[in-house]
Protein backbone atom coordinates (compact mmCIF):
# COMPACT_ATOMS: atom_id res chain seq x y z
CA UNK A 1 0.00 0.00 0.00
CA UNK A 2 1.59 3.35 -0.77
CA UNK A 3 0.76 6.40 1.06
CA UNK A 4 1.50 10.21 1.43
CA UNK A 5 1.99 12.11 4.60
CA UNK A 6 2.80 16.10 4.88
CA UNK A 7 4.09 17.27 8.01
CA UNK A 8 3.56 21.61 8.50
CA UNK A 9 5.71 22.67 10.84
CA UNK A 10 6.18 26.44 12.26
CA UNK A 11 9.13 25.89 9.56
CA UNK A 12 9.13 23.66 7.68
CA UNK A 13 6.93 21.78 5.40
CA UNK A 14 7.69 18.21 4.91
CA UNK A 15 6.12 15.63 2.35
CA UNK A 16 6.42 11.87 2.69
CA UNK A 17 5.68 8.96 0.29
CA UNK A 18 6.39 5.66 1.39
CA UNK A 19 4.98 2.08 1.04
CA UNK A 20 3.63 -0.03 3.61
CA UNK A 21 4.27 -4.30 2.78
CA UNK A 22 2.04 -6.91 4.06
CA UNK A 23 4.74 -7.58 7.00
CA UNK A 24 3.91 -3.80 7.52
CA UNK A 25 7.49 -2.60 6.87
CA UNK A 26 8.31 0.49 5.49
CA UNK A 27 10.23 1.49 2.54
CA UNK A 28 10.68 5.39 1.69
CA UNK A 29 9.56 6.38 -2.28
CA UNK A 30 9.76 10.14 -2.13
CA UNK A 31 11.31 12.74 0.28
CA UNK A 32 10.83 16.51 0.01
CA UNK A 33 11.24 19.52 2.42
CA UNK A 34 10.92 23.33 2.07
CA UNK A 35 11.43 25.87 4.70
CA UNK A 36 8.55 28.18 4.49
CA UNK A 37 8.53 29.92 8.22
CA UNK A 38 4.61 29.35 8.78
CA UNK A 39 5.03 30.12 12.34
CA UNK A 40 7.08 33.60 11.76
CA UNK A 41 5.87 36.48 13.91
CA UNK A 42 3.41 33.92 15.53
CA UNK A 43 3.35 35.26 19.01
CA UNK A 44 3.73 39.04 17.64
CA UNK A 45 0.61 38.89 15.58
CA UNK A 46 -1.13 35.77 16.75
CA UNK A 47 -1.80 34.47 13.05
CA UNK A 48 0.21 33.53 9.87
CA UNK A 49 1.63 35.81 8.29
CA UNK A 50 0.87 36.89 4.27
CA UNK A 51 4.45 35.90 2.92
CA UNK A 52 4.51 32.73 5.09
CA UNK A 53 1.17 31.59 3.61
CA UNK A 54 2.03 32.15 0.31
CA UNK A 55 5.62 30.51 0.43
CA UNK A 56 3.51 27.05 2.46
CA UNK A 57 0.99 27.51 -0.61
CA UNK A 58 3.39 27.19 -3.16
CA UNK A 59 5.43 24.54 -1.49
CA UNK A 60 1.94 22.74 -0.86
CA UNK A 61 1.17 23.03 -5.02
CA UNK A 62 4.60 21.24 -5.76
CA UNK A 63 3.59 18.48 -2.94
CA UNK A 64 0.34 18.12 -4.92
CA UNK A 65 2.12 16.92 -8.29
CA UNK A 66 4.54 15.25 -6.38
CA UNK A 67 1.82 12.96 -4.83
CA UNK A 68 0.12 12.88 -8.50
CA UNK A 69 3.08 11.40 -9.96
CA UNK A 70 2.43 8.64 -7.79
CA UNK A 71 -0.94 7.53 -8.66
CA UNK A 72 -2.01 9.28 -4.95
CA UNK A 73 -5.15 11.80 -4.70
CA UNK A 74 -4.42 14.84 -2.44
CA UNK A 75 -7.34 14.37 -0.34
CA UNK A 76 -6.14 11.09 0.81
CA UNK A 77 -2.66 12.34 1.79
CA UNK A 78 -2.55 12.78 5.67
CA UNK A 79 -1.70 16.22 5.85
CA UNK A 80 -0.85 17.69 9.87
CA UNK A 81 -0.10 20.82 11.75
CA UNK A 82 1.44 21.36 14.57
CA UNK A 83 2.33 24.24 17.20
CA UNK A 84 1.79 27.52 14.78
CA UNK A 85 -1.33 25.88 13.75
CA UNK A 86 -2.78 25.87 17.25
CA UNK A 87 -2.13 28.98 17.57
CA UNK A 88 -2.57 31.03 15.24
CA UNK A 89 -6.37 33.04 14.71
CA UNK A 90 -6.29 32.63 11.14
CA UNK A 91 -5.54 28.75 10.70
CA UNK A 92 -8.70 27.72 9.73
CA UNK A 93 -9.01 30.01 7.44
CA UNK A 94 -5.64 29.27 5.57
CA UNK A 95 -6.38 25.52 5.91
CA UNK A 96 -9.83 26.50 3.87
CA UNK A 97 -7.57 28.18 1.22
CA UNK A 98 -5.26 25.46 1.01
CA UNK A 99 -8.23 22.64 0.66
CA UNK A 100 -9.43 24.68 -2.17
CA UNK A 101 -6.09 24.82 -4.19
CA UNK A 102 -4.31 21.84 -3.60
CA UNK A 103 -7.09 19.22 -2.66
CA UNK A 104 -4.79 18.60 0.98
CA UNK A 105 -6.75 18.28 3.69
CA UNK A 106 -4.98 19.73 6.93
CA UNK A 107 -5.79 18.06 10.81
CA UNK A 108 -4.55 20.36 13.42
CA UNK A 109 -2.98 17.89 15.73
CA UNK A 110 -2.53 18.24 19.72
CA UNK A 111 0.95 18.00 21.29
CA UNK A 112 0.12 14.89 22.09
CA UNK A 113 -0.79 13.78 19.09
CA UNK A 114 2.87 15.20 17.58
CA UNK A 115 4.65 13.56 20.18
CA UNK A 116 2.94 10.03 19.60
CA UNK A 117 3.54 9.91 16.54
CA UNK A 118 7.04 10.87 16.10
CA UNK A 119 7.58 8.20 18.44
CA UNK A 120 5.87 5.67 16.14
CA UNK A 121 8.10 7.49 12.96
CA UNK A 122 11.48 6.90 15.40
CA UNK A 123 10.56 3.38 16.12
CA UNK A 124 10.24 2.59 12.27
CA UNK A 125 14.06 4.03 11.36
CA UNK A 126 15.37 1.93 14.47
CA UNK A 127 18.45 -0.03 13.23
CA UNK A 128 17.99 -1.67 16.57
CA UNK A 129 15.20 -3.60 16.92
CA UNK A 130 16.38 -4.63 20.99
CA UNK A 131 16.03 -1.42 21.96
CA UNK A 132 13.41 -1.50 24.89
CA UNK A 133 12.59 2.33 26.61
CA UNK A 134 13.70 5.24 24.39
CA UNK A 135 13.77 8.90 24.95
CA UNK A 136 13.47 11.33 22.03
CA UNK A 137 14.13 15.28 21.75
CA UNK A 138 11.77 16.94 18.99
CA UNK A 139 13.03 20.49 18.05
CA UNK A 140 10.42 22.13 16.17
CA UNK A 141 9.35 25.93 15.07
CA UNK A 142 7.56 26.90 17.50
CA UNK A 143 7.55 23.98 20.26
CA UNK A 144 10.13 20.90 21.70
CA UNK A 145 9.06 17.83 23.14
CA UNK A 146 11.04 15.39 25.13
CA UNK A 147 9.11 11.75 24.59
CA UNK A 148 9.81 8.71 26.41
CA UNK A 149 7.94 5.11 24.99
CA UNK A 150 8.99 1.41 24.45
CA UNK A 151 10.01 0.32 21.26
CA UNK A 152 8.96 -2.65 21.46
CA UNK A 153 6.23 -3.37 21.57
CA UNK A 154 5.36 -0.22 21.30
CA UNK A 155 3.86 1.84 23.70
CA UNK A 156 3.72 5.50 23.94
CA UNK A 157 4.62 6.72 27.84
CA UNK A 158 4.93 10.41 28.36
CA UNK A 159 5.73 13.58 26.59
CA UNK A 160 6.14 17.16 27.56
CA UNK A 161 5.94 20.35 24.99
CA UNK A 162 7.50 23.61 25.70
CA UNK A 163 6.40 26.62 23.62
CA UNK A 164 9.95 27.20 22.33
CA UNK A 165 11.42 26.55 18.45
CA UNK A 166 14.09 27.80 16.18
CA UNK A 167 11.35 30.12 14.85
CA UNK A 168 10.13 31.60 18.21
CA UNK A 169 13.81 31.55 19.76
CA UNK A 170 15.47 33.07 16.61
CA UNK A 171 12.26 36.12 17.68
CA UNK A 172 13.58 35.85 21.70
CA UNK A 173 17.22 35.86 19.93
CA UNK A 174 16.42 39.40 18.34
CA UNK A 175 15.15 40.80 21.58
CA UNK A 176 18.08 39.94 23.20
CA UNK A 177 16.01 37.62 25.24
CA UNK A 178 16.59 34.01 24.07
CA UNK A 179 18.24 32.71 26.94
CA UNK A 180 16.44 34.21 29.93
CA UNK A 181 13.23 32.90 28.36
CA UNK A 182 14.23 29.94 27.51
CA UNK A 183 15.43 29.34 31.51
CA UNK A 184 11.79 30.71 32.19
CA UNK A 185 10.23 27.93 30.71
CA UNK A 186 12.81 25.17 32.27
CA UNK A 187 11.83 26.50 35.90
CA UNK A 188 8.05 26.97 34.81
CA UNK A 189 8.10 23.03 34.17
CA UNK A 190 10.97 21.85 36.55
CA UNK A 191 8.99 19.16 38.20
CA UNK A 192 8.04 17.58 34.79
CA UNK A 193 11.40 17.96 33.55
CA UNK A 194 12.76 15.95 36.23
CA UNK A 195 11.61 12.89 34.86
CA UNK A 196 12.98 13.43 31.73
CA UNK A 197 16.58 13.85 32.74
CA UNK A 198 19.12 10.90 30.76
CA UNK A 199 22.32 10.38 29.51
CA UNK A 200 21.15 10.01 25.86
CA UNK A 201 18.38 10.25 23.58
CA UNK A 202 17.55 10.05 19.97
CA UNK A 203 17.14 13.48 18.33
CA UNK A 204 14.85 14.34 14.91
CA UNK A 205 13.63 17.16 13.09
CA UNK A 206 15.56 19.51 10.70
CA UNK A 207 17.77 21.18 13.30
CA UNK A 208 19.26 17.93 14.97
CA UNK A 209 19.76 16.54 11.17
CA UNK A 210 21.47 20.00 10.13
CA UNK A 211 23.48 19.99 13.48
CA UNK A 212 24.44 16.23 12.31
CA UNK A 213 25.24 17.41 8.87
CA UNK A 214 27.35 20.42 10.11
CA UNK A 215 29.30 18.21 12.25
CA UNK A 216 30.24 15.93 9.19
CA UNK A 217 30.83 18.70 7.23
CA UNK A 218 28.18 17.94 4.53
CA UNK A 219 28.33 20.10 1.30
CA UNK A 220 25.10 17.77 -0.22
CA UNK A 221 22.97 16.65 2.70
CA UNK A 222 21.77 13.03 2.42
CA UNK A 223 20.10 10.85 5.33
CA UNK A 224 21.86 8.46 4.68
CA UNK A 225 25.09 9.90 5.94
CA UNK A 226 23.21 11.38 8.86
CA UNK A 227 20.45 9.08 10.19
CA UNK A 228 22.05 7.42 13.37
CA UNK A 229 24.94 9.71 13.75
CA UNK A 230 25.85 9.78 17.27
CA UNK A 231 26.63 13.86 18.94
CA UNK A 232 27.64 14.12 21.88
CA UNK A 233 27.45 17.26 24.11
CA UNK A 234 30.93 18.32 23.66
CA UNK A 235 30.33 18.55 19.42
CA UNK A 236 27.29 21.04 20.00
CA UNK A 237 29.91 22.91 22.14
CA UNK A 238 32.61 22.54 19.49
CA UNK A 239 29.73 23.51 16.91
CA UNK A 240 29.09 26.68 18.38
CA UNK A 241 32.30 27.96 19.29
CA UNK A 242 33.37 27.35 15.90
CA UNK A 243 30.01 29.14 13.83
CA UNK A 244 28.41 30.86 16.61
CA UNK A 245 29.26 34.30 15.17
CA UNK A 246 28.84 33.13 11.78
CA UNK A 247 25.90 35.08 9.41
CA UNK A 248 23.54 32.89 8.01
CA UNK A 249 25.30 33.57 4.51
CA UNK A 250 28.62 33.27 6.34
CA UNK A 251 26.94 29.30 6.77
CA UNK A 252 25.52 28.89 3.63
CA UNK A 253 29.34 29.32 2.21
CA UNK A 254 30.43 25.88 4.52
CA UNK A 255 27.31 24.06 4.29
CA UNK A 256 24.90 25.10 1.31
CA UNK A 257 22.75 22.36 2.47
CA UNK A 258 21.50 24.29 5.03
CA UNK A 259 19.48 26.66 2.82
CA UNK A 260 16.84 28.70 4.86
CA UNK A 261 18.10 26.57 7.72
CA UNK A 262 21.14 28.61 8.14
CA UNK A 263 18.85 31.70 9.55
CA UNK A 264 17.69 29.09 12.45
CA UNK A 265 20.51 26.28 12.76
CA UNK A 266 22.80 27.95 15.28
CA UNK A 267 19.87 29.05 17.71
CA UNK A 268 18.43 25.42 17.47
CA UNK A 269 22.16 24.53 18.78
CA UNK A 270 21.47 26.54 21.74
CA UNK A 271 18.45 25.49 22.80
CA UNK A 272 19.24 21.58 22.39
CA UNK A 273 23.15 22.93 24.04
CA UNK A 274 20.65 24.05 26.95
CA UNK A 275 18.55 21.47 27.52
CA UNK A 276 21.27 18.80 27.43
CA UNK A 277 22.85 20.75 30.70
CA UNK A 278 19.75 21.05 32.49
CA UNK A 279 18.70 17.13 31.77
CA UNK A 280 22.12 15.90 32.06
CA UNK A 281 22.06 14.70 28.51
CA UNK A 282 25.71 13.63 26.92
CA UNK A 283 24.56 11.59 23.41
CA UNK A 284 22.32 12.72 21.34
CA UNK A 285 21.46 9.64 18.38
CA UNK A 286 20.11 11.34 15.23
CA UNK A 287 17.32 10.03 13.24
CA UNK A 288 15.79 10.96 10.07
CA UNK A 289 12.65 9.63 10.71
CA UNK A 290 9.91 11.57 12.35
CA UNK A 291 6.02 12.92 12.78
CA UNK A 292 5.79 12.33 8.87
CA UNK A 293 6.61 8.59 8.79
CA UNK A 294 4.60 7.80 11.75
CA UNK A 295 1.51 9.22 10.12
CA UNK A 296 2.07 7.56 7.03
CA UNK A 297 2.46 4.32 8.72
CA UNK A 298 -0.68 4.69 10.88
CA UNK A 299 -2.91 5.75 8.21
CA UNK A 300 -5.25 8.21 10.05
CA UNK A 301 -5.25 10.25 12.86
CA UNK A 302 -8.00 9.30 15.26
CA UNK A 303 -9.87 11.74 17.19
CA UNK A 304 -8.40 11.63 20.66
CA UNK A 305 -5.02 13.23 19.02
CA UNK A 306 -6.83 16.25 17.39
Amino acid sequence: MIRSSIDIGSNSVLLLIGEIDQDKKFQELSSLSEVTGLGREIDKNKKFIEVAMEETLAALHRYKNEVEKFQLRPEDTIVTATEAARNALNADTFFEKVEKETGFKIQIISAKGEAYFASQGIRIGLKNSSYQKLMALDVGGASTELIIFEANPFEFEKFVSLPVGVVRGLAWSSENQFEQKVMDLFSKNKEILFNFKNSSLIGIAGTMTSLAGMFLKLKVYTDKNVHGQVLLKSDLDDLIEKYGHFSPDNLLEIFPFLGKRSKTVLIGARLVKMLCEYLDINTIIVSTFGLRHGTLYAGEIKDEFK
